[in-house]
């Protein structure tokens, strides 16, 4: 979020996007307010000028997720692109996880840029990396 200029977009499985503060945690920032709202993608969407896509999934039986995820897109409404994913069951687990890599991964992908045509290695630079002789 802090470096669009580096990212094309984010993903997200079942994201919390505000540090938990509980006994097993703590209190990640020391109650530092500024600290955290810099970590925070939820408050970054909401308050700062903000372009990265996102894609964002959580189960339905992961109802911190869930409700996370709907607050994450109730502040980007208008300000980013946002793709929301709520998977039909499940929890807080690798397996919902697993399920929805391939989806994202695939969105991922389509929001990178192609390389410039400078960053193109021509055919004898191909074979060459890949161990293949070429002719002269």
């Amino acid at each position: 979020m802090h470096h669009p200029e580096r990212y094309a977009a984010a993903a997200s499985r079942s994201g919390y996007y505000s540090a938990i503060v509980d006994r097993q945690t703590g209190d990640l920032y020391k109650r530092n307010a500024t600290a955290r709202r810099w970590n925070s993608p939820q408050w970054l969407v909401a308050h700062r000028r903000a372009s990265l896509p996102l894609y964002l999934v959580a189960s339905r039986g992961d109802h911190e997720a869930m409700r996370a995820m709907q607050i994450m897109r109730f502040a980007a409404e208008g300000r980013l692109p946002i793709v929301t994913v709520a998977v039909s069951s499940g929890g807080h687990n690798f397996h919902v996880w697993y399920e929805a890599s391939l989806a994202a991964f695939e969105w991922l992908g389509a929001h990178l840029p192609a390389p410039p045509a400078s960053h193109q290695p021509d055919a004898r630079a191909r074979h060459q990396a890949c161990g293949k002789a070429t002719a002269s």
